[in-house]
């Protein structure tokens, strides 16, 4: 069970090539809407617990009203009423606070519609989850925000509108609306406004069903950072939980507890639990998607010990959620007792809200799951098949992988093969597709770490250079007041060294810089090969054995030229013949391939140095021989290549000598050549030397000499 959002994606069971082709469309469309509506609830969750509101009815309303008379002083009243942090409980004080809503625009008192508009926006989204409304309510308005003064309700009306937005699943629109909202905000000097923060908390939630982790990791910390500033623990809580499980959804897992153990650690100092509650339901629901069956058990159980400590106006829900994800996890692992009592609780929670598609996603997936660990498969199937069908629509990835493998086991218990392997492809077409993009996520998010640490030493240097001047500055403050050759010669001696120093530094700097970059490119390599080989490759193993089986040739065709693309880019990725047979034939079989692929003429000579470098020693003289050839193959429109390799004496010469169209050597000092200043980096972290000699239209010479490790 995984609550990432509503519920689960379509998926196409493809049988031809057609099919194949609109199924990995639809994959594509799913990783920009992925994890949604979860999000949706939890945005509402803040709204919600942020501000402890009070209610009032139509009686409430109409006997106040009734007290004055003309619509300027009825305005003033329902004013004060509605300012005093108070919301529309029923749909007659809604229709009453829209018809002084219209008395208010008509006699252009914008401040006081601006406040009717939220409150009923605010309504619709909160109360009704009618988005469609809200979102209409909020747009109708737009022509005359320009109009209104209040800084705090405009700020407001910003997010219910990107809210109901969202709700429509217009997140481009949402984010359109985020962004005017911000420049408003800041324009008016409102950045430590709690609206500001909760703004930011929002652009969190919307930027991360866009498929863009980085910007809304930024948008999380932001809000965090302002919640604090602000002392709004709650509220920071809530946008921890949301870059908790942010970083979870995309696999980084270590990320999303550090950014969930302040929640943990602070639940003893909140009196409303419900944040805790959640951040517990989301790691149960990780330690699932981490096959960590102790965590995902033991999260169950901490959201139903404190399930009764809540008190927010959205308790209902999250203690659906809840039963629904205990029900679920405890079936898994055949605590039948246990899963039963939570789904006696559940049913009865959700006798009014079987209508609600978001929550009876999970409604449904926990009832199926209790009735297969129970044994009644046909039960199980008829569930799983109709909620099922009711979500194919909602285009999340997450929650479809849990009904394909159970309708997967199911049918398989039933005794019905080709249901059962049908479902199980489903299955694992859709991991698959997860595993790359969150993959492709994690890399993005490394990356994004790096130029992180790229800029921190790019304005540690620019601090370097302004406590350089200042110094200069006040040494010749002082020569100015003392005078006399000495002291400027002091100066000079003094200015001389620091330059010298500052730049031996820098040099450093960029040295380590340069090296951690191209050892953690390695790290993330092998990773991705090790996840590609043993994750991928042994499922479509398995899939294609399945298939032989059956008898599919088509099938089995496809799935084995796949599996061969995986293979391929895990060696691309990480030579496994580098820790199989050695150096030697790795570089070997580098230079074959590449004799192989190309239209090259390559002459070798390639001495045995297998037993010269340690192992993290072996992956960059390999690098290094693999990026000389690629450049070659890139840049150089060379016919031949001569390769040599040798070992005298604890050293490694070699020689890389093509006759393509070559280049001024003279140019190497102002080169920004990424390619041949990794050549040169490699060759430093094997503390060799390496030297280049080109001329126009008379090809390259690579010469490196590299020392044994002791």
């Amino acid at each position: 069970m995984t609550i990432t959002g509503s519920s689960l994606s379509f998926h196409i069971n493809s049988k031809n090539k057609k099919d194949e082709n609109k199924l990995r469309s639809r994959f594509h469309n799913i990783q920009s809407l992925f994890k949604k509506k979860l999000i949706l609830y939890c945005v509402l969750m803040v709204s919600g617990i942020i501000s402890g509101q009070d209610t009032i009815n139509n009686i409430q309303l109409e006997k106040k009203l009734q007290l004055v008379e003309g619509n300027s002083k009825k305005l003033q009243v329902l004013d004060k009423i509605l300012k005093n942090n108070t919301v529309i409980k029923d749909s007659l004080s809604a229709n009453l606070v829209a018809h002084y809503r219209e008395i208010a625009i008509r006699e252009q008192n914008w401040d006081s519609a601006l406040l009717y508009t939220n409150k009923l926006a605010d309504y619709f989204i909160l109360t009704q989850l009618k988005s469609k409304k809200a979102f209409s309510v909020c747009k109708t308005f737009m022509p005359y925000i320009s109009e209104c003064k209040s800084t705090k309700d405009i700020g407001e009306y910003y997010i219910l509108y990107a809210q109901a937005a969202t709700f429509l699943q217009e997140f481009d629109e949402s984010l359109k609306i985020i962004d005017e909202g911000i420049a408003y905000l800041e324009k008016h000097n409102e950045m430590d406004s709690p609206v500001y923060a909760r703004i930011h908390l929002i652009a969190g939630e919307n930027s991360s069903k866009t498929n863009n982790l980085i910007k809304s990791v930024t948008y999380f910390e932001k809000a965090s950072a302002l919640f604090l500033q602000q002392q709004d623990t709650v509220s920071f809580l809530w946008s921890q939980n949301g870059l908790s499980r942010l970083l979870g959804n995309n696999g980084l897992y270590e990320e999303a507890e550090e950014a969930r153990e302040s929640i943990f650690l602070w639940q003893d100092k909140i009196e409303t639990k419900d944040v805790v509650v959640m951040a517990h339901v989301t790691a149960s629901i990780e330690g699932a998607m981490q096959g960590n069956r102790v965590k995902e058990l033991y999260h169950a159980k901490q959201a139903l010990l404190l399930k009764d400590e809540m008190s927010s106006n959205i308790k209902h829900v999250i203690e659906i959620l809840t039963r629904a994800c205990a029900t679920y996890v405890f079936a898994r692992y055949d605590y039948l007792e246990e899963s039963d009592e939570n789904l006696n609780y559940l049913k009865a929670l959700m006798q009014d809200l079987k209508g609600n598609a978001f929550l009876n996603t999970y409604y449904t997936l926990a009832v199926g799951q209790n009735a297969y660990a129970h044994g009644h498969y046909n039960t199980a199937k008829n569930i799983l098949l109709k909620g099922l069908e009711a979500v194919k629509d909602s285009e999340e990835p997450e929650n479809i992988l849990d009904y394909e493998r159970l309708l997967a086991q199911t049918y398989h218990k039933m005794g019905d093969a080709e249901q059962s392997l049908g479902h199980y492809i489903n299955y694992s077409d859709l991991k698959d597709s997860i595993q790359r993009s969150t993959a492709r996520k994690r890399f993005a998010y490394v990356q994004n770490q790096f130029e992180v640490e790229k800029k921190d030493l790019q304005i540690s240097k620019q601090k370097n250079d302004i406590e350089l001047l200042a110094a200069q500055n006040r040494v010749k403050k002082q020569g100015l007041i003392f005078g006399g050759i000495g002291l400027v010669s002091l100066f000079v001696l003094i200015y001389l060294y620091r330059s010298r120093e500052f730049v031996r530094r820098k040099q450093k700097l960029q040295k380590v810089f340069s090296q951690k970059l191209l050892l953690k490119q390695e790290n993330e390599r092998t990773r991705l090969a090790r996840e590609l080989h043993d994750g991928v490759g042994q499922q479509l193993t398995l899939i294609k054995k399945k298939t032989q089986q059956n008898k599919q040739a088509q099938l089995t065709e496809l799935t084995h030229q796949v599996l061969e693309e995986v293979r391929a880019i895990s060696r691309g990725l990480y030579p496994p013949m580098l820790d199989k047979l050695g150096l030697t034939s790795a570089i070997n079989q580098l230079i074959y391939d590449l004799d192989s692929d190309t239209n090259l003429f390559v002459t070798q000579e390639i001495a045995n140095i297998d037993e010269c470098l340690q192992r993290e020693q072996n992956v960059n003289l390999y690098r290094f021989v693999q990026e000389s050839l690629t450049n070659i193959i890139k840049h150089s429109e060379a016919t031949s290549v001569f390769i040599t390799v040798k070992l005298k004496e604890s050293t490694i010469f070699i020689i890389i000598e093509d006759n393509g169209k070559g280049f001024n050597s003279a140019d190497l000092k102002t080169s920004k050549s990424l390619g041949l200043k990794t050549l040169r980096e490699r060759v430093k972290i094997l503390r060799g030397n390496i030297q280049i000699e080109s001329k126009e239209n008379k090809g390259t010479l690579i010469k490196a000499i590299i020392p044994c490790a002791q």
